[in-house]
């Protein structure tokens, strides 16, 4: 299981990224918000919606989840 978190400031777009704990992306401690332990992006991506309409996965560490179309 993996570390997730949210970024609190949206993208131009509107959306929230979403990034592994690991990731180099990561924004500081008080531009994110913990998500919590799961065993892939697309959990986690789901537990996000529950509280942010907008979000995305990071391209660098949620490849696999990140949508290019807006």
């Amino acid at each position: 299981m993996k570390l997730y978190y949210i970024e609190t400031n949206p993208e131009s777009n509107g959306k929230h990224l979403v990034h592994q704990s690991e990731c180099i992306k990561i924004p500081n401690f008080l531009s994110r918000r913990f998500i919590g332990y799961f065993n892939s992006c697309n959990e986690a991506l789901k537990e996000t919606k529950k509280t942010y309409q907008k979000v995305n996965g990071c391209p660098l560490c949620l490849s696999s989840c990140h949508e290019t179309k807006d």
